[in-house]
């Protein structure tokens, strides 16, 4: 994630939570795909601090949550 932020102590992070806000930033979850030199754009969510706890569940797929809890799978495209 190119806008990733994190800080131990919280009021830092309300406060970039604030500015990033303000500013309109997104969180995105990206993959660089190697063998093509691709990045790839998987998920967006306005939440501006979220975590998308990425997890490989196979060579090819990887899960992820968006606010709200929802799980998805992404699928590596086809070389």
């Amino acid at each position: 994630d190119p806008n990733a932020y994190w800080s131990p102590d919280l009021e830092d992070m309300e406060v970039r939570k604030a500015i990033n806000i303000r500013d309109g930033v997104r969180n995105e979850l990206h993959l660089f795909h190697l063998p093509t030199g691709k990045d790839i754009l998987v998920a967006i969510t306005d939440e501006p601090l979220w975590r998308f706890t990425p997890k490989w569940i196979s060579d090819t797929e990887l899960q992820y949550q968006l606010p709200g809890g929802v799980t998805y799978t992404f699928s590596l495209p086809a070389q």
